[in-house]
């Protein structure tokens, strides 16, 4: 595992053992916000991304978690942008169990790859499909910016 990965995991343990102490009682919408650790994990988001050829499962877990509690900032589906075999990798796993707040900035995130291929449009009409309506709603966002820029027009 490269320093990068190492450093990106240690920053999601980091967060995981702060997120433990957190009863779920108190956790409101945005309770996530309140670790001071934020900026050290969006920091190593973008060297891992660089530094990993393709994500492990271990890999895949860590990214959809923290991506999952990013749902305010959205920095690290931001990051996502330019790794587009990381996006389709990560909304590949995402359709199979991945948090709703996961799910949405993945099927948002898809409409921003850049390839004309039929992988993405897949996983874009597997969004559409999803049961939470806020998921669906997104896809349906990507879908159109992603037809726009192949200048196809979606039905």
């Amino acid at each position: 595992m490269s320093g990068a990965a190492c450093d990106f995991h240690a920053e999601i343990a980091a967060f995981r053992a702060w997120a433990d102490t957190v009863p779920r009682s108190i956790r409101s919408a945005e309770w996530e916000i309140d670790y001071d650790g934020w900026p050290a994990i969006t920091a190593a988001v973008g060297p891992f991304l660089a530094a990993t050829a393709r994500l492990s499962g271990a890999d895949i877990a860590a990214v959809l978690y923290v991506l999952a509690r990013d749902n305010e900032c959205e920095t690290v589906k931001d990051k996502l942008i330019g790794w587009p075999d990381h996006v389709l990798a990560l909304a590949r796993a995402g359709v199979h169990g991945g948090e709703i707040d996961a799910r949405w900035q993945l099927a948002d995130v898809l409409g921003c790859v850049i390839a004309d291929d039929a992988r993405v449009a897949a996983l874009l009409e597997t969004y559409l499909a999803d049961p939470d309506e806020a998921v669906r709603r997104r896809a349906r966002r990507a879908a159109d910016r992603w037809a726009d820029r192949r200048g196809v027009t979606r039905r």
